[in-house]
């Protein structure tokens, strides 16, 4: 049994030069020590753009320290404490793993052996962490303070997005593929599922890449660097580059939810599908057929809660009556869709407001002074809660959903535009099992609190036809 080497390099680039400590030089000098102590060399580990700042276990160092807690080897051999690690803390927990092992850690140029273990010889390898973790930070700070300066030059600090190139001096330019950008946007906005979008446009995008362009500010004209001061929280450069699209047009195509796909099946034949759950799960619930000749149909649950079903016939007619009645009513959960329904407009309008009031409060010089730090971080996060407040709510208003270009017959499209209808005023209706006195629950769009549906019973009622209301308006 003998020793492991272990050698890193964290960026290799087009270095050299007798600064550069090439992997092959750590290695030569590890089993130059083996050599004069008389020690065995077993396994030779090579990591190359690897941060010493990871945990051991984070790279191949853990399972060269897993070896030695098998006492499978005698220790681990490295060139420099710095080649082990550059973080203090990760640096103790490893070295105190590999002593508690019984085996040793050699640093060969920087003269350390833990064997000769005591109170000063721990204070040096601490010092010599210390050291190494201060290197990786100042050369941080240093590319870092490079990058700001290359962005403020206008140039794009990462790769350059599709729907763009870069000039000779490193700005992002549109290029053939901005058009296809906008068209992402446009189609998203208007719920095209991520999927769709990649069938429409070029071909050359994927789901993910679809959606990645959908999620990237860089398309608002933003770029974002690493923010030292602030780890995980990026700081953002606006008007960076040439936009592609406008704040509104991003806001709209973010606030989509998870499209449903278009099925030609059972559920094309119903009113109200996607907007039926089970009340036990709360999941959509999915049209089957059953009888003899698979003739009728049924809403039911399949996501193994132990819910329950109940056919078509009895949820659409009692749930349709209940809107009929509202709509002859005017009640106001409906009065805004048939009269003309903004509920969409003022919530990305309440986005905009509020990303307008975090931007003007963050550049507040004068009132950062006056406030102090930490009044103004919490009146900053408050904020910027505001800003999620309203995105959320732009999620969950309906959005009136384009008339499709397929052809449809008249039945077909008595179908479609009845259902968007619904979908605009009826949130959910929830069915619950057999044994519920309460079977049927629905909440209208907007509604905290959801209201019982009774069994439909026919009766002779002058009946508003709802979507003869919306054409009225229009």
């Amino acid at each position: 049994m003998g020793f492991d080497i272990y050698c890193r390099v964290s960026e290799v680039g087009g270095r050299g030069g007798e600064s550069f400590a090439s992997s092959e030089e750590q290695e030569a000098a590890a089993r130059a020590w083996a050599e004069q102590a008389g020690e065995e060399v077993d396994e030779v580990v090579e990591e190359l753009d690897v941060s010493g700042s990871l945990a051991a276990d984070a790279r191949e160092l853990g399972r060269l320290i897993h070896r030695v807690e098998a006492g499978e080897s005698e220790g681990v051999i490295v060139r420099y404490v710095d080649r082990f690690g550059r973080d203090m803390v990760e640096n103790a927990l490893a070295h105190d793993r590999i002593v508690a092992a019984g085996g040793r850690l050699i640093a060969t140029a920087s003269g350390y052996d833990s064997a000769n273990l005591n109170a000063d010889t721990r204070m040096i390898f601490h010092i010599q962490s210390a050291i190494a973790q201060a290197q990786r930070e100042r050369n941080r700070e240093s590319r870092m303070a490079g990058k700001e300066r290359a962005v403020a030059r206008g140039v794009y600090g990462a790769p350059a997005p599709f729907g763009y190139d870069r000039d000779d001096d490193g700005r992002l330019q549109p290029n053939r593929g901005a058009d296809s950008v906008r068209e992402i946007f446009r189609l998203r906005a208007e719920g095209v599922g991520f999927s769709d979008i990649a069938r429409r446009v070029d071909g050359v995008l994927t789901r993910s890449g679809v959606r990645r362009v959908v999620m990237n500010r860089a398309y608002v004209g933003e770029q974002r660097i690493p923010d030292p001061a602030k780890k995980g929280n990026p700081r953002v450069i606006p008007k960076s580059h040439q936009p592609l699209v406008t704040e509104a047009e991003w806001e709209a195509a973010n606030a989509v939810k998870g499209h449903a796909p278009t099925h030609n099946g059972l559920a094309a034949k119903t009113y109200l599908k996607g907007i039926v759950r089970c009340g036990i799960c709360g999941g959509t619930m999915h049209v089957c057929a059953y009888g003899k000749a698979r003739d009728k149909m049924t809403y039911a649950c399949t996501s193994g809660c132990g819910g329950t079903s109940m056919s078509v016939a009895k949820v659409e007619p009692a749930v349709l009556y209940q809107l009929d009645l509202a709509v002859a009513q005017r009640a106001p959960q409906v009065a805004a869709v048939i009269e003309g329904d903004n509920r969409y407009a003022d919530a990305l309008a309440s986005v905009e407001d509020a990303k307008a009031a975090l931007a003007e409060y963050r550049d507040n010089i004068e009132l950062q002074q006056v406030l102090g730090v930490s009044d103004f971080i919490a009146g900053l996060r408050t904020r910027k809660e505001a800003v999620e407040t309203a995105r959320r709510a732009l999620r969950d208003v309906p959005r009136p959903e384009p008339v499709g270009s397929r052809k449809m017959t008249l039945e077909e499209f008595d179908v479609e535009d009845r259902r968007r209808f619904y979908q605009r005023v009826i949130a959910e209706v929830l069915v619950f099992p057999r044994s519920e006195p309460q079977r049927l629950r629905m909440r209208w769009q907007g509604a905290e609190n959801s209201i019982v549906v009774q069994p439909f019973k026919p009766v002779k009622l002058a009946q508003a036809d709802p979507i003869a209301e919306l054409q009225k308006a229009a």
